[in-house]
């Protein structure tokens, strides 16, 4: 069984499974901790007051402190499920939970790896770089991709998947890798390089109403810019330190590679600055024999057992700037009969 315990609810319990849920990371609080305020369950991570210099994040009480809640830490058995990989859900969310539960492991499901009987064992994060590296057959030509025109609707199909796919890496599996990492590791924050800024300070986990200046002004936006990888994001957490006039703020992706010293070079191309991608491009693949891709919008849209003539002749599509992956959703124009060219956009 994945479960290591599974326990059952009672109708007579009359406690919401919801109390157990941290407010600042939004998980199951295993070690539940109170808040003396207003008796509020904290995770053991986030139970920690000399980060909110506030005083309390709910209440905002000034004097109060974190206590260790046995009747909490009984409610937890109750009314909780919980996983080999160590994390407590839901009953009702453990479905969603296994999505992205790092001990569940996956076979290949791309044609080619099934043909050849390939049994490898890949968690989320593992299966992702291995399409990602081995399966993914756009070819850039000068920073530009070419594809198949018939393959039009799948690309637009694939290109959302693969756009919801990232999502659930940045919403759901880098956070849980980091949250990981520092359960094993406690003092990981204090005498790791990778959770500083580059004066020293220890990082925090921050989101919107956390992100300030050195005044101590917020943000204008909701929004911020990775200081590693220079890429912006629109929203989310980062990891932060108000040591500069700008305020310094590292993504999750440079975290969680950092972390667990990853080292794909498709992945890490997302983290590069425009110029860098597009010196790379020029370097790496002017030579190139432009192909029509099929192992990457079969495997998304799934349709992976195909059998489409591959000596068909077919017209081309263009896409400028460089592959979906590392751009916005793209929007498409300047079709004819001849030629479809979708241009990718910045926003």
């Amino acid at each position: 069984m994945h479960l290591e315990k599974t326990t059952s609810t009672t109708e007579e319990t009359p406690i919401d499974a919801r109390d157990l849920i941290c407010p600042i990371c939004m998980t199951i609080a295993e070690n539940p901790y109170i808040t003396s305020c207003c008796r509020r369950v904290f995770c053991s991570n986030d139970a920690n007051s000399s980060q909110y210099e506030n005083g309390c994040p709910l209440c905002r009480d000034e004097h109060f402190s974190f206590e260790q809640s046995t009747k909490h830490e009984s409610m937890l058995e109750q009314l909780t499920l919980k996983c080999s990989c160590s994390e407590r859900v839901l009953p009702h969310e453990y479905d969603q939970h296994l999505e992205r539960c790092l001990n569940i492991t996956f076979t290949c499901p791309h044609k080619m790896c099934q043909e050849k009987s390939d049994t490898k064992k890949y968690n989320s994060q593992e299966l992702v770089n291995h399409l990602a590296r081995a399966h993914c057959d756009e070819v850039p030509v000068l920073g530009s991709t070419y594809v198949n025109k018939k393959s039009l609707e799948q690309h637009k199909k694939a290109s959302a998947k693969y756009n919801d796919l990232v999502a659930t890496l940045y919403a759901e599996l880098y956070p849980k890798m980091i949250d990981i990492k520092l359960k094993s590791s406690p003092n990981l924050n204090e005498t790791s390089t990778i959770l500083k800024c580059p004066s020293g300070h220890s990082l925090i986990d921050a989101n919107r109403a956390q992100r300030k200046r050195s005044n101590g002004s917020l943000y204008s936006s909701p929004g911020f810019s990775c200081d590693i990888c220079h890429r912006s994001f629109p929203n989310g957490q980062s990891w932060h330190c108000s040591c500069t006039r700008s305020g310094f703020d590292k993504c999750i992706s440079c975290i969680v590679f950092q972390l667990y010293d990853i080292d794909s070079e498709v992945l890490q191309l997302a983290g590069q600055d425009n110029e860098e991608q597009l010196h790379s491009y020029r370097q790496q693949t002017s030579h190139n024999t432009v192909h029509s891709p099929r192992g990457l919008f079969r495997l998304l849209t799934g349709s992976m057992d195909d059998d489409d003539d591959d000596n068909d002749e077919t017209d081309d599509i263009v896409l400028r700037h460089g592959p979906s992956f590392l751009r916005h959703p793209s929007t498409f124009e300047g079709i004819n009969d001849d030629e479809i060219e979708a241009n990718l956009r910045e926003d």
